[in-house]
């Protein structure tokens, strides 16, 4: 059965094939018609260039490589050749050099020099080179064309006085490049073959054949480096440069047994190695921006530093930058970054208000620079005096490190500029400590964090400002928190390990109502890291 759609399949593969063939050859015999074209040979372009003494070395690499065979064949191909001149000093018996050279010197179908101003041409090894006008005559690549528009029995052949050495791309280059192993054995243990669902099946969902593709999430969520129509800026840790790397951040990333240990902690280290490594563009010294944003979207601020001790290599894709021994990345520029949890996506957080109903409001047009331009209200809706009012935010992605945490409070003038009521509140945080259990640390006065609710204090906010007031200071998580593993958002949320708990100690009844707001407004909560 597999056969008979194998089969119904290349019958129409054949009929296509016809049609297009005929096509292509309706469009060639239009390319002669061109004045720009010479002389149509009868030769193919194998025999044709094996005709041209000057051609020699080229045709030995044709033959070696077995392009001699491609080119003798009814497709159509133009083909930029080097002069014999051109290859001095090149070993045409060298197969692999020589499979190189000559992929990078073949296109398919036909290219005449008739209206061409600049043009980016796909070679057959799928490298896009240059073929362009110049005040007198025309280039391939940098190389000047001998003789253009040499027509044949199936092309075009131009003959070039140089030629254009083949350069690897940013992925070739991280896996052929000696000193990177470190690197190159990480990304391609991500690399996972997959069942290539769209080619292995016919038009009417029936298996054809099990063809596999290959997927990695580098390729994928940072860069196609492995292509050539889209430019980076790569930096890339030699096997030394690694090591000091992964010695430094790996403590940052220390796991609990119950989300995968020291196994996930090598995972998270490595991926946080990878991620900021990227940059879309070609980045060189002067830079043009005061800042660069990697493709894993974290902003470097002072990125001149990340150019110190490599050493820049041209590529077909870009420009690597090699680093030697270490790649001077500050911990704080990548991967211990600043956290800040937005109060208006406090339900994508997952977030606990007692006794408020939250709204988020905009403060554009109010003077206030708050974080995003938005922030969340809280309403008092207690019925009772005895009601707690409070919110607990989660707030994921903290690294096994320290922090100073802060909460920013925007005060009530910007709802109503004769309300003076600053408010007073009271913090807790929910952490697992270093025994890997999930406790509560209670704010005292000086700002410490303690294991007894009687040490909670009371804090007054500044009701004139915004107010970023400081919760703790030098707060160390044992674990960190940025495992995320599961098939639904409450799967992922259950998994956040630290909230901050805001609590507002207002009474409901009484003189406090008059003093201090019963509501809330809050901008963010911060975690700062501290070296």
């Amino acid at each position: 059965m597999k056969l008979k759609y194998f089969e119904t399949s290349v019958f129409a593969f054949l009929f296509l094939f016809a049609i297009f063939f005929t096509s292509c050859n309706e469009e060639w015999d239009q390319h002669y018609n061109d004045v720009s074209v010479a002389a149509k040979s009868d030769l193919n372009l194998y025999e044709y260039i094996k005709s041209k003494d000057n051609l020699s070395t080229f045709t030995q690499m044709l033959q070696v490589t077995g392009y001699d065979k491609i080119l003798s064949s009814s497709q159509v191909f133009t083909v930029w050749a080097p002069e014999n001149d051109a290859l001095s000093g090149i070993d045409p018996n060298n197969a692999t050099l020589s499979l190189e050279i000559v992929k990078n010197h073949v296109a398919r179908y036909s290219y005449t020099t008739s209206g061409v101003t600049t043009m980016i041409i796909p070679m057959v090894n799928g490298k896009l080179l240059s073929f362009k006008k110049a005040t007198n005559g025309y280039i391939f690549n940098s190389e000047m064309i001998v003789t253009a528009d040499l027509g044949t029995a199936n092309g075009i052949l131009h003959i070039v006085g140089g030629y254009a050495p083949y350069k690897m791309n940013i992925w070739e280059f991280i896996n052929q490049t000696a000193g990177l192993d470190s690197l190159k054995d990480y990304i391609n243990s991500l690399s996972v073959r997959k069942l290539d669902s769209i080619a292995s099946y016919d038009s009417n969902g029936i298996l054809v054949d099990s063809i596999f593709k290959i997927d990695n999430v580098v390729l994928n969520n940072l860069g196609r480096i492995d292509v050539e129509d889209s430019i980076y800026t790569a930096f890339l840790p030699d096997n030394l440069a690694w090591s000091e790397l992964y010695n430094r951040i790996s403590p940052y990333y220390k796991t609990l047994p119950a989300d995968g240990g020291v196994a996930q902690q090598r995972v998270s280290t490595c991926w946080s190695l990878v991620k900021n490594l990227f940059f879309r563009g070609e980045k060189t010294l002067p830079l043009s921006e005061n800042k660069l944003t990697s493709t894993g979207n974290i902003t470097f601020y002072d990125p001149t530093p990340l150019f110190d001790n490599t050493q820049m290599t041209t590529l077909s894709n870009g420009l690597a930058y090699v680093a030697s021994n270490k790649l001077n990345i500050a911990d704080t520029a990548s991967w211990y970054k600043p956290l800040k949890m937005e109060t208006e996506y406090y339900s994508n957080y997952g977030a606990t208000l007692s006794n408020y109903t939250a709204s988020v409001l905009s403060s554009i047009g109010t003077g206030y620079a708050i974080s995003h331009g938005y922030y969340i209200y809280l309403k008092d809706a207690s019925l009772s005096s005895l009601s707690k009012l409070y919110g607990i935010f989660p707030i994921p992605s903290t690294l096994s490190a320290k922090y100073n945490i802060y909460c920013v409070f925007v005060p009530k003038q910007i709802l109503d500029p004769n309300d003076m009521r600053p408010y007073k509140v009271k913090f807790t945080l929910n952490y697992i400590n270093s025994q890997g259990k999930s406790v509560s640390g209670y704010v005292d006065a000086n700002h410490n964090v303690q294991s007894s609710s009687s040490s909670l204090a009371t804090f007054i906010t500044d009701p004139t400002k915004l107010d970023k007031v400081l919760v703790t200071s030098n707060f160390e998580f044992p674990y960190s928190n940025v495992v995320f593993k599961g098939n639904t958002t409450d799967d992922i949320l259950k998994q956040i390990k630290f909230s901050l708990k805001v609590e507002n100690a207002t009474a409901k009844t009484g003189t406090d109502p008059t003093i201090y707001s019963r509501d809330i407004l809050i901008d963010c909560i911060i975690l700062e890291p501290v070296q």
